[in-house]
């Protein structure tokens, strides 16, 4: 089976964390057919055990390059799921500039009542759907908002947020 390892809070290059540096981890605990996906930390690998193999990695580049965050797993059938699922009708639509999903280790519950706006008005969370939550950014002031911080605030636990589109090219390649 073919899973997509999204690791958190990671830029390829930044901290001696190559494309290289990440596709070894992922081999050296067992994945097959690994594949760097972009510069945003987005592993492609084939497994049994998707979870294993991720969580085997995750320790790789702790002690590799003290990378300390942890790498969320979904199967690439779940992602083209969740794309036919298309998440983002009915989203809003004005002054949008990035469509975004974050994806947590556990369910995404104590979020409230949707959708969740922030103070600045650049982020929207529309939509929550099991361990993935779906939202916009909007530019203000020459920044756009994020979903992670107000997530992991509000459930207490770690997530990892790509742009759609980042999710859509993974499918894609």
């Amino acid at each position: 089976m073919r899973y997509v390892g999204l690791i958190r809070n990671v830029m390829v290059g930044r901290h001696g964390l190559t494309a290289e540096v990440l596709v070894r981890a992922f081999m050296e605990a067992g994945g097959e057919d690994v594949r760097s996906v972009l510069s945003t930390g987005n592993i492609v690998y084939s497994a049994e055990d998707g979870e294993s193999v991720a969580d085997e990695a995750t320790r790789h580049l702790r002690l590799a390059a003290s990378l300390k965050e942890p790498t969320f797993v979904r199967s690439l059938d779940h992602l083209q799921i969740l794309i036919g699922e298309a998440p983002f009708i009915g989203a809003p639509t004005d002054d949008v500039y990035e469509q975004c999903v974050s994806f947590a280790a556990g369910g995404l519950v104590g979020l409230g009542p949707l959708p969740i706006v922030s103070r600045r008005k650049d982020l929207c969370i529309f939509k929550v759907a099991g361990r993935e939550a779906f939202s916009v950014t909007r530019m203000i002031a020459g920044r756009c908002g994020t979903a992670g911080p107000l997530l992991e605030e509000r459930t207490g636990q770690r997530v990892t947020t790509r742009n759609w589109r980042t999710i859509l090219r993974l499918i894609d390649r």
